[in-house]
């Protein structure tokens, strides 16, 4: 997904039946940041890189992320950017 153009993931995610107008990765981490939408420094603050790295790590690959298990939600921001 990193790293590709968000036209070839778009592609992919049509051919392998997702109907969302925005990446699924994108979509799935919108609540994760949402229910901590009151955080100061939201987008501002860095998370940890090594933990925003194994999610990157993790999408590209394929697997699912857990978002309800990410604690830090500068990570998930940090993902999301």
């Amino acid at each position: 997904i990193f790293g590709e153009s968000l036209a070839d993931v778009m592609e992919r995610q049509r051919a392998d039946g997702f109907v969302e107008p925005i990446p699924v990765y994108v979509a799935d981490v919108i609540p994760r940041i949402k229910k901590s939408a009151t955080t100061q420094g939201l987008f501002r603050i860095a998370g940890p890189r090594a933990d925003i790295d194994v999610l990157i790590d993790n999408a590209n690959s394929g697997k699912f992320i857990d978002w309800s298990s990410v604690s830090n939600v500068h990570s998930a921001t940090g993902f999301f950017k």
